[in-house]
């Protein structure tokens, strides 16, 4: 080997080298992003809560005072003197999906994940958007704000 041969040799080995390093340090400075699937495969399911009410009445019973049968009667509905009690709703915001949004709403402290025309507790979603919903209870509607 003349030292013109040996010159293009090393000359050739120097250019790979700086090659290798300068591709590292541009994957170093650009490191690739991983995609992230961003549908979930879990199903929500909402809880459904029962609540019964019993009460126990007797209509005919002896006053042991006065030693006459006396019969109760039970008024049925609520009266205009009466106030429905409005359970405590709080609006905390929205999840978009594919076709239907999804809201995220507390009643008496318990979160839950509603879509338009679901209930909980009683209380049903009429309306939403991403700034107010509309829910129902017992016959009652009320507006409710985002909270911040």
């Amino acid at each position: 080997m003349t030292k013109k041969q040996k010159t293009y040799l090393l000359l050739t080995l120097v250019i790979i080298i700086w090659g290798f390093i300068g591709i590292y340090i541009y994957k170093y400075l650009n490191p690739d992003i991983p995609l992230v699937n961003a549908t979930s495969k879990v199903k929500f399911t909402p809880k459904k809560v029962i609540s019964k009410q019993t009460t126990f009445t007797i209509s005919k019973y002896r006053d042991p005072f006065l030693g006459k049968i006396v019969a109760t009667t039970q008024k049925t509905g609520i009266s205009k003197d009466q106030k429905v009690d409005f359970p405590q709703v709080i609006y905390h915001g929205s999840i978009k999906g594919n076709r239907k949004n999804a809201y995220i709403i507390s009643i008496n402290n318990q979160q839950e994940i509603l879509k338009v025309g679901q209930s909980f507790q009683q209380v049903k979603l009429l309306q939403a958007n991403s700034k107010r919903i509309i829910v129902r209870c017992k016959s009652i509607t009320k507006s409710i704000s985002l909270q911040q």
